[in-house]
């Protein structure tokens, strides 16, 4: 087998420090702590320290960012799914009259009434998000991560970068622009269905400049016209 040269060792040993990295942030964190360090404080380092011209320093902060995302969609996705397999609350049931009852004994209903409160309790301690708005950041650090790799000429990176964010989030509805988003069922504003159809359009510009610089016109042309 071909050994790794410098540059493919190099890169396979950034990638295992940035996913150390997540995975601590990802560890010590709760999930809205996790999203707000991603959305508030690294995304904009990212894209500060691309305005300085530091786009090798931007991708890795990126990329973290990337690894967050990917951790958040999940867990809101299983909250999603448990939410959905849970079977409904049975109704209380009357109250006895034992003597038990009357010497401090806990009725059915008693009962149930505390565990009801204490799963309102749990449930409003629980952090959602809508769907579409976490795909929308996904796809701006992805169109963020490809941008960058365009200005490092590393052309086979951003379409890598494109073809990944095109596979894994939901394509934007033709027929409605701005309002309906497939296979998105959460209800967004209308703003973000918008940022995120224009979000979606990028990555086939951003693919469209990767393929022309590696001389592909004919996917360049595919590509400008799914934009």
């Amino acid at each position: 087998t071909r050994r790794a040269t410098p540059a493919e060792q190099a890169a396979a040993d950034l990638e295992g420090k940035l996913s150390q990295v997540a995975a601590e942030i990802i560890a010590k964190n709760s999930l809205q702590e996790q999203w707000e360090f991603c959305t508030q404080a690294q995304l904009p380092y990212g894209n500060q320290l691309y305005g300085e011209a530091k786009w090798k320093e931007a991708i890795d902060v990126y990329l973290t960012c990337i690894m967050i995302v990917q951790n958040v969609k999940l867990k809101l996705q299983q909250q999603q799914t448990k939410g959905e397999d849970e079977p409904s609350a049975e109704a209380p049931l009357p109250r006895s009259t034992t003597d038990d009852d009357q010497h401090g004994k806990k009725s059915n209903t008693e009962i149930s009434q505390d565990k009801k409160g204490t799963a309102t309790a749990d449930d409003s301690t629980t952090w959602t998000l809508p769907t579409l708005e976490v795909e929308l950041v996904f796809v701006r650090v992805m169109n963020n991560l490809a941008q960058t790799a365009l200005k490092l000429s590393w052309s086979k990176k951003a379409i890598q970068f494109c073809d990944l964010a095109l596979e894994q989030a939901p394509a934007p509805s033709r027929d409605d622009y701005g309002t309906t988003i497939q296979s998105c069922t959460t209800t967004t504003s209308t703003a973000t269905s918008i940022l995120y159809q224009f979000q979606w359009a990028k990555l086939y510009f951003k693919r469209t400049r990767a393929h022309r610089l590696k001389g592909c016109y004919g996917k360049a042309k595919l590509d400008l016209q799914q934009a």
